[in-house]
């Protein structure tokens, strides 16, 4: 009976937790600012093909009529990329430095401010000058992409985030790409989890443990044979 309850307790803890995925996909940078003299840091070149990605998830259906809002606690997991550098919520040298929407009656993201940063040299304390990637989408759904800036400022960002490049600036070694304005951010419904329910095995183990547990009852109240 215990072995039988303990095999349902983990069929259950299989189940997954409800989970809303959204997606951005900009446009295209077309005519990308790539660099001219790579003198330092990882320099690379922008395709005018490239475009910035964003893809986050919520446990939760994002609230109605949000006005840039920062949903930054409610973001479970997130990656990015502008197509030389992406961006993970897993990577220890990604820094959120904003994510902000609105939304409308429906809850539908409306208008958004994303930016988010990686620094090209790992470490918990970096120091002016040194070299990071970022990328933002801006109110309206343009897109612009940096990489190989230096930085020229440090602190915590908006979203709270301590370790952040708070300014930066180009040079020679920077390249950059810019995206026209495209579709909003959209929830991915086909993906997102619905709220758990119990799997057909599971179901079927329940029934076989209240039968059991009927059973058992039955017997200490002396109703059945021997």
């Amino acid at each position: 009976m215990k072995k039988l309850l303990a095999l349902f307790v983990l069929l259950l803890a299989s189940v997954p937790a409800s989970a809303f995925t959204y997606s951005y996909t900009g446009s295209p940078y077309g005519a990308p600012a790539n660099f001219t003299v790579c003198g330092t840091g990882n320099c690379g070149n922008f395709a005018a093909a490239g475009r910035v990605t964003v893809q986050f998830v919520t446990p939760l259906r994002l609230p109605a009529n949000l006005v840039l809002s920062d949903i930054g606690p409610l973001v479970t997991s997130f990656t990015s990329s502008d197509g030389l550098t992406t961006y993970a919520s897993g990577d220890a040298n990604v820094r959120v430095h904003s994510v902000q929407v609105s939304t409308d009656a429906s809850g539908a993201v409306i208008d958004a401010l994303i930016v988010v940063e990686r620094w090209q040299v790992a470490g918990a304390v970096h120091a002016i000058n040194d070299r990071l990637d970022f990328l933002q989408i801006t109110p309206g759904f343009s897109t612009f992409a940096i990489h190989n800036a230096f930085c020229t400022g440090l602190g915590v960002s908006p979203a709270g985030t301590a370790d952040s490049c708070l300014t930066a600036g180009t040079d020679t070694a920077t390249s950059a790409g810019t995206g026209v304005p495209s579709a909003p951010i959209a929830l991915l419904a086909a993906i997102a989890a619905q709220v758990p329910t119990l799997s057909e095995y599971a179901l079927m183990l329940l029934a076989a443990l209240m039968a059991l547990a009927a059973v058992g009852a039955l017997r200490r109240n002396g109703h059945t044979r021997a």
